[in-house]
């Protein structure tokens, strides 16, 4: 399971241009272009879109401010956002029992050589 979330991960990269900050900046872009065709009266805001959203949507908001909000905001699914906190959580937790069992190793070896002192 975890292979084909990895394998689809990847394939998301490769197809936005084959690096990580191309990926992340692929949301962004979309919602530029939405912001645009508001602007443009091509698309409209429906009744149901979040209050906040909407207002980031306004044609009345500066680009340069909309530009801002989006580059602290991820629009990604928090699916997505998951599965990376879940990645790094385990591979934390891999690097502490890397580090636990070299510890416990050390501890051992100093044991072996205070007893062949003895």
């Amino acid at each position: 399971m975890e292979l084909k979330r990895s394998r689809d991960l990847l394939a998301a990269v490769r197809a936005a241009g084959g690096t990580w900050r191309k990926w992340t900046l692929v949301p962004p872009k979309q919602v530029l272009v939405l912001r645009s065709l508001i602007a443009r009266d091509r698309a409209r805001v429906k009744a149901t879109t979040p209050r906040r959203l909407a207002w980031l949507m306004s044609p009345n908001v500066p680009n340069e401010i909309a530009w801002r909000v989006l580059a602290f905001w991820n629009p990604r699914p928090v699916v997505v956002e998951e599965r990376l906190r879940t990645a790094q959580a385990q591979s934390e937790r891999e690097q502490r029992s890397i580090w636990e069992q070299r510890r416990r190793a050390a501890e051992a070896r100093r044991a072996a050589a205070a007893a062949a002192a003895v």
